[in-house]
């Protein structure tokens, strides 16, 4: 007997009746985002003059990135552009003296960057966001509650709320990923099609080819193949391959960022590694810690395909497990993983480790780079229980049948 598909738009996890207990509790993982946001942004208003914050960064902190990358895609003076020192040489004479800033993004991402960069920076990062906001709000609709405005939310998550702090792809990001998988069943070419497009972060798609090689959805492979060749071929095409040569031949060494101990952005890492570094622990220990969590993101991830764990719920534990996976990852590319946070809570009385678990990870971005100022960097064990709470939430949902929207690819 064939099951029916489900389809994009229609009920989905996000119409899960959520139990109503402890209602100013389920309120508690919110406010201590908002009041940890609220407190980044005071700080920046107290020492910001004429825009530029404590002498080293402007508003939109990383945007300046993607917008100072722009301006050189202009002139295609692509070792400018993935030089390091050469970058930020070309930043101070836009801007003055700022603290490291490098262009770690693939020759796609000027595809956004150019455009952004013929705007003056205020307005370009205000474009910027309010875009890739409405194409991250549209996206994560099916797993959001039902109803006019509930979606909205998904931009109030303490990982959202980092991602509009520091500018960054977070959005865009997890706008692609949700796209994919929300098509992925009834439209499987397209959906590859649509993963390709994270060409703009490769690591963001890690663990999908392992989910469609276990569900033996040729047709995603194929659009996925398919689509990540034709914008690097068309990036290659607008901008040449020069670009890519400088991309590749100049990110060398950027592994070095693992091991980030003492600076600022350690403290957003979601990589086991780069805790265990931060806290003094030695190679070996940190190649085992980081094996270990890896593993388990891996193991959930399989686990749950072969269970077949209906689609859009599998799709929130791939977007948590895959920064348990990567030794490289930062917590503004959260808010995907976010909203499968506040699925898992909005389903699980307040009594039950699933809803803890989930909150966990829910406040991980900012509360974990709290933790991480005072000495315990426990965001990618944060992560761990909120991967922990998907998959056991997912498979529950199987179990009580709701597995329609899960079926294998023919062909």
């Amino acid at each position: 007997m064939t099951r029916p598909v489900q389809r994009a738009g229609a009920e989905g996890p996000g119409t899960a009746r959520a139990p109503r207990d402890h209602a100013a509790i389920r309120l508690l993982p919110w406010l201590i985002g908002l009041a940890i946001i609220a407190l980044f942004y005071a700080l920046d208003w107290r020492d910001s003059v004429d825009g530029v914050i404590r002498d080293a960064e402007l508003w939109g902190r990383d945007f300046i990135n993607l917008w100072s990358g722009g301006k050189i895609a202009a002139t295609h003076d692509w070792e400018r552009l993935y030089r390091p020192e050469a970058f930020m040489a070309f930043q101070t004479e836009l801007f003055g003296p700022l603290d490291r800033h490098i262009y770690s993004y693939p020759p796609p991402s000027l595809f956004l960057a150019a455009p952004l960069a013929m705007l003056p920076y205020p307005a370009a990062l205000l474009l910027w966001l309010g875009a890739t906001g409405a194409a991250f709000v549209h996206a994560a609709r099916p797993w959001c509650p039902p109803g006019r405005g509930w979606a909205l939310l998904a931009l109030a998550t303490p990982a959202a709320l980092l991602n509009i702090w520091e500018g960054h792809y977070g959005f865009l990001l997890g706008a692609i990923f949700l796209w994919g998988w929300r098509l992925l069943d009834a439209r499987p070419f397209v959906a590859g099609a649509v993963f390709g497009l994270l060409i703009l972060k490769p690591p963001f798609g890690l663990l999908i080819p392992l989910v469609l090689l276990l569900r033996r959805d040729w047709r995603a492979i194929a659009g996925g193949a398919a689509g990540g060749a034709a914008i690097a071929a068309l990036s290659a095409l607008v901008f040449g391959i020069d670009a890519w040569r400088s991309f590749f031949a100049l990110s060398a060494g950027r592994e070095a960022l693992i091991d980030a101990h003492g600076l600022f952005f350690a403290k957003l890492s979601t990589s086991t590694a780069t805790a265990l570094f931060d806290v003094g622990a030695g190679l070996p220990l940190v190649i085992a810690g980081h094996g270990i969590v890896a593993c388990l993101g891996v193991a959930l991830v399989v686990a749950a395909t072969l269970r077949r764990m209906p689609t859009l719920e599998l799709a929130m534990l791939v977007a948590t497990a895959t920064f348990l996976v990567l030794p490289y990852g930062l917590a503004y590319d959260l808010p995907a993983s976010a909203v499968g946070a506040w699925l898992v809570m909005r389903r699980a009385r307040v009594a039950s480790p699933d809803f803890w678990l989930a909150a966990t990870g829910f406040v991980a971005p900012l509360g974990g780079m709290i933790l991480a100022f005072m000495g315990l960097p426990l965001l990618p064990a944060m992560l761990a229980a909120l991967a922990i709470a998907q998959y056991r939430s997912g498979l529950a949902q199987r179990e009580r049948g709701d597995d329609g929207d899960w079926r294998p690819a023919t062909g």
